[in-house]
Formats: C-alpha cells, sequence, structure tokens
C-alpha cells in the first residue's frame, strides 16, 4: 500500500504540472485562464496547489480499482476532478455551476485542463505500477 500511495501522489504531481502547462498554453494563445504567467508568485503558488490536489487526487486513483486501460482510467478521473470543480469549488467562489458566471471559455478551460491532468496521471500511475 505505500508503494500506491508514492505512486499515485508523484503520478498526480506530475498531472498537476501538466495541468498547469495546458492553463499556460491557454492564456498565452489568448484565451484567459485562471493564471497569470506574469505574476510569479501566484504562478508558483497556482502551480503548487494543483501539484499538492494532483497528488492527493492521483493517490485516490492509484487506490481504486478502476480499467486496466490507463486512458479511459484518466478520461473517467479527470470527467469526476471537472465535476467537483463544476459543482463544489466554482459555486464556492462565487462564480456559479461551472463558473458560467465568469464566460462559456471557464467550463472548456477546466474540461480541458482537468482531462489533461486526468490522462497524464493516469499514464504516470500505469507505468510505474508496471516496474
Amino acid at each position: 500500500m505505500p508503494k500506491s500511495i508514492a505512486i499515485g501522489f508523484t503520478s498526480g504531481a506530475i498531472g498537476g504540472i501538466a495541468n498547469v502547462l495546458f492553463l499556460t498554453i491557454m492564456t498565452f494563445i489568448g484565451i484567459k485562464s485562471f493564471i497569470d504567467p506574469g505574476n510569479i508568485a501566484a504562478f508558483k503558488a497556482f502551480l503548487y496547489k494543483q501539484m499538492v490536489w494532483g497528488g492527493f487526487w492521483g493517490i485516490i486513483m492509484a487506490m481504486i480499482y478502476m480499467p486496466k486501460n490507463w486512458l479511459l482510467r484518466g478520461i473517467i478521473f479527470g470527467l469526476i476532478t471537472a465535476a467537483v470543480v463544476f459543482f463544489y469549488i466554482l459555486p464556492t467562489k462565487g462564480l456559479g455551476i461551472a463558473g458560467l458566471e465568469k464566460g462559456i471559455h471557464i467550463p472548456l478551460l477546466v474540461l480541458g485542463a482537468d482531462l489533461t491532468w486526468g490522462i497524464v496521471t493516469s499514464f504516470f500511475v500505469s507505468h510505474f505500477n508496471s516496474k
């Protein structure tokens, strides 16, 4: 079990980096995102938060029996984490369900970032577990 926890947290943290990379790319191509890469302190804090929360979700992914297909598992977990953001996190921040009060692009950003996290995390969980 300790090996699964370590694999899950590490994989999820790597997925958190991929999540922030996705959002950074979206910002640079002109889609307003949750991050401001120009504000280094805020960017580092957001990166840290995504890595830690990604790690916690990664532990859950590594510990729960899911489909062997890493891509399918990543999509399922990406959708689960997006649902938590849509129906709990964004509404508690005053942005409404799925953040729609800030525009239609918010749910698309969340979905893209969380699917990126899920797929990358699942890949690494599968890769580390096979060794």
